[in-house]
């Protein structure tokens, strides 16, 4: 486990076990598939692939650009220069390769035109239990927010646009963990309304989104990551068959806006307005948009009807 050997080591054994399976392997064409774009994976597939042109083809799914949110982190000159390096090094070798899977329609800004790309957002495991029964434990609204607590991901924004919320009607639950802990529990201490349960598993998390009338993500569009990420909770929360309030996102695309509320500027102001709107609209509305919501995820977004697209992408090489 040292600085260099570990990386080396990890390439070698990526290296002599594709070797030992494609070596062993009968059959004419293998299609490798890395879900990663490291840079340890990728000098070694492009090692292999080097010897076995015309057997092996490479495809890559590209969940995250590497580096993409360098801006937001406080590293060392060295530190920062040799993982840019490697950032651009791993960007390189994927576009050598066959294809790529892509996670917003932006990413293909860091690839040359000519790469053979799809765009897959995301997928859901309809083996999980997404029941949409609701238990309550409360008589009061509950606008719930589950997830990474990053002040990067706008949960300060959230807390701070309720406590302007004057009905003493609403409660804010939030459970996630991140650098902002202490200000939600500062927060929760001084407005009884909000309740922060800290890190929970995932079965707690869609318990408690079935007690909640509106599920809020506060990201927002600052910083250039934003391009490159779809966040995940957007399909969570959509099946959920609650109301859904979010920003717009550059990494989210426009099909999924018919389905969510989204505040009509991104400041602390327009969210808590955004949130009372929705709180005064017709309740058969609500729960009518929230169910088409559900049903679009469910329909177009499972594992089995993204996944074969991803084969039929890779057949097309």
């Amino acid at each position: 486990n040292l600085p260099l050997v570990k990386e080396l080591s990890a390439i070698l054994a990526c290296v002599l076990n594709l070797f030992k399976y494609i070596l062993s392997s009968d059959n004419k064409k293998i299609n490798l598939i890395i879900s990663t774009p490291d840079f340890r994976a990728q000098i070694a597939a492009r090692f292999v692939s080097l010897f076995f042109r015309k057997k092996i083809s490479v495809t890559t799914i590209i969940p995250d650009i590497p580096n993409a949110k360098e801006e937001f982190y406080q590293r060392s000159f060295l530190k920062s220069k040799a993982l840019r390096l490697l950032s651009k090094l791993s960007l390189y070798l994927i576009a050598k390769g066959n294809g790529v899977v892509l996670l917003t329609k932006h990413m293909i800004d860091f690839f040359p035109r000519c790469t053979k790309y799809i765009i897959m957002e995301g997928l859901i495991n309809t083996q999980i239990n997404y029941s949409v029964s609701k238990t309550c434990s409360t008589n009061n609204e509950i606008i719930l927010y589950s997830g990474s607590i990053e002040s990067l991901y706008g949960i300060r924004d959230l807390v701070d646009a309720f406590k302007l919320i004057t009905n003493t009607n609403i409660e804010l639950w939030i459970c996630g963990s991140g650098d902002s802990q202490s200000y939600i529990e500062a927060a929760a201490k001084i407005d009884s309304r909000i309740k922060f349960y800290g890190l929970v598993d995932g079965e707690t998390a869609r318990k408690l989104q079935r007690e909640a009338t509106i599920l809020v993500n506060p990201r927002t569009s600052r910083g250039e990551y934003t391009k490159y990420s779809f966040p995940s909770k957007t399909l969570e929360y959509m099946l959920s068959g609650k109301s859904v309030v979010m920003h717009k996102l550059p990494g989210v695309p426009d099909e999924y806006y018919e389905y969510v509320f989204s505040p009509v500027e991104e400041s602390i102001l327009s969210l808590k307005e955004c949130i009372e709107g929705v709180l005064s609209m017709n309740p058969s509305y609500r729960k009518n948009k929230a169910v088409a919501g559900r049903n679009f995820v469910l329909s177009n977004k499972n594992a089995q009807k993204q996944v074969s697209r991803i084969i039929d992408f890779i057949k097309s090489y």
